[in-house]
């Protein structure tokens, strides 16, 4: 679904500027407002007197005796005008006209100049042009008090001269003029001084490169929060749209020489600020050309708000507008903004602003009923979709981790079993090593865990007799064969054998006595000669 921004009855051309967010537009055709709020639509109000080439200043006063108004300086009017001196102005608050006279008609026929309010002094000032219809340099330099009786002064000039020169506000009370032709890079400021000769001062500012000056190059200053300025520059003569910053005061108060564009900023070098309380020098968002229109203008008009947004309007038919949010360096989806529709869907970034024939409320009311209904029924499927998709991703969550905790509790059971009966690890060969045990995997080795054999026994034991020929001999694995008793059984014999000692018989000379000694042979006596144990000795030695 495309939108479409709201049409003006008459084309727009000439100036225009904002008040009380409200776009106002003159040209010799017609004299528009828009509304800046969504719905909005153009109104067509009464106009003044009709002219070409003239210059519109807005005029906020804060002095009852200079009522807020939109000032007219300049330009051609119709023959029949003979009386029009170059001023007019339309009072915002009672909707009306009323043509100035000058003691001096300075502003009668000028063309190719510009013109801006100075609040502190309640007084125009307008610089260069001429009233013969020439395109020249000129240097020039006027100012008409708001109140009557509408007094003029003339400055000499140590500006640069020029042609369709730039005046932006600097402060209060004073201008900044720049641009106005190919050579000029300083930025000159004027104030309204009782001594004309100190009306004019350099800022000690320098551009890079000149800007142009043949109307295609429009120009704003933004104040930074921290005392810093920075101009933006146009060029809605190219597709698409460009804008450029450049920093003309620092946030120390210096004045910047050789001023270029700034460079915006990588992606990486980007700070997500979602609320930004300040704008500086330093914290100035990147450009965001997301939305930069590719409609090309001619003769285009500019106007800037007191929250500097910045309204481009005119030089096109088949695009009324569109938005620059000076604050954000964002381009703003003017459509969206200024459109009854409330809702974007599908928007491309890469496709320009469409515009509606048809005024506003050529809609019918069952139009707009059926695209609410079918914006409510997308909505309410988009909220069903999204509830099932979140259920299903919550529940299977729930699925997988009750499975593993399941899991790790029945691991965790086998594992206290296992321990609790005493059976090792089947397959952990490093059993062995802690038991002292080499590990062999050729070799079989027969239930879980070592068990004490009574088939065997030391040697000193047997010698000893300690062996009872009562004791039960070792159990066998249960479900034996017939061998394993027969092996047990003979082990048995072959031990109880082996337990008793065999008696020796060994021949005693009947010559001695068992008491006597026999002699000794060759000065050593041998020792006593060791005798087998008697048959049923009971002597306990220990071994």
């Amino acid at each position: 679904m495309s939108i479409s921004l709201p049409v003006p009855a008459v084309p727009l051309s000439g100036c225009s500027t904002i008040y009380n967010n409200t776009l106002y537009t003159y040209s010799a055709d017609a004299f528009q407002a828009l509304p800046l709020d969504k719905g909005a639509a153009w109104e067509q109000l009464p106009g003044g007197v009709s002219v070409t080439g003239g210059v519109c200043v807005p005029a906020i006063s804060h002095n009852a005796s200079s009522p807020t108004a939109l000032y007219v300086v300049g330009g051609t009017a119709n023959a029949s005008e003979t009386s029009y001196q170059g001023l007019q102005r339309y009072i915002f608050e009672e909707n009306t006209w009323e043509s100035i006279s000058l003691s001096s008609a300075v502003t009668q026929n000028r063309l190719y100049h510009n013109a801006i309010y100075l609040n502190a002094s309640s007084s125009i000032f307008i610089y260069a042009g001429n009233q013969d219809g020439t395109k020249q340099l000129s240097s020039e330099s006027f100012t008409i008090s708001t109140m009557a009786p509408y007094e003029v002064r003339s400055f000499p000039s140590i500006a640069p001269p020029s042609a369709e020169p730039m005046l932006l506000t600097w402060s209060d009370s004073q201008a900044a003029m720049l641009g106005g032709s190919d050579a000029n890079t300083k930025v000159m400021l004027f104030k309204q001084t009782t001594d004309p000769m100190l009306a004019w001062e350099d800022s000690k500012i320098t551009l890079d490169t000149p800007l142009k000056s043949d109307g295609t190059i429009k120009t704003a200053i933004v104040n930074g929060d921290d005392g810093s300025k920075s101009l933006y520059t146009f060029d809605m003569t190219v597709s698409p749209n460009s804008v450029n910053r450049m920093l003309l005061i620092d946030q120390n108060g210096n004045p910047m020489t050789n001023a270029k564009a700034v460079k915006s900023r990588s992606s990486n070098e980007e700070r997500e600020l979602v609320e930004r309380a300040t704008l500086t020098a330093t914290d100035w968002p990147p450009y965001n050309s997301s939305l930069a229109p590719k409609v090309t203008r001619t003769k285009y008009s500019i106007a800037q708000d007191s929250d500097d947004l910045i309204v481009i309007s005119g030089g096109n038919e088949n695009d009324v507008l569109c938005m620059f949010n000076a604050r954000e360096n964002a381009w703003e989806n003017a459509a969206a903004l200024l459109s009854k529709s409330q809702t974007l869907i599908g928007t491309d970034e890469n496709t320009p602003t469409t515009v509606s024939t048809e005024p506003p409320a050529a809609s019918s009311s069952a139009a707009a009923a059926a695209e609410a209904s079918s914006q409510l029924s997308r909505q309410l499927l988009g909220i069903i979709i999204g509830s099932v998709g979140g259920f299903v991703v919550v529940a299977l969550a729930l699925f997988f981790c009750i499975r593993r905790r399941r899991k790790q509790r029945i691991f965790a059971e086998a594992g206290h079993q296992r321990r609790a009966s005493g059976i090792p690890d089947e397959k952990d060969p490093m059993e062995f090593s802690d038991r002292g045990m080499r590990f062999d995997p050729t070799k079989r080795y027969q239930g879980h865990a070592a068990k004490t054999s009574t088939a065997s026994f030391s040697s000193m034991a047997i010698l000893m007799g300690k062996v009872s020929s009562t004791q039960q001999p070792a159990l066998g694995r249960r479900g034996g064969s017939n061998s394993s008793n027969a092996s047990s059984n003979f082990n048995k014999n072959y031990k109880n054998t082996i337990s008793k000692p065999i008696p020796q018989t060994r021949a005693i000379p009947e010559s001695y006595s068992r008491t006597e000694r026999p002699p000794v042979v060759g000065g050593s006596n041998p020792g006593p000669t060791p005798r087998p144990r008697p048959p049923g000795s009971d002597v306990n030695r220990q071994g």
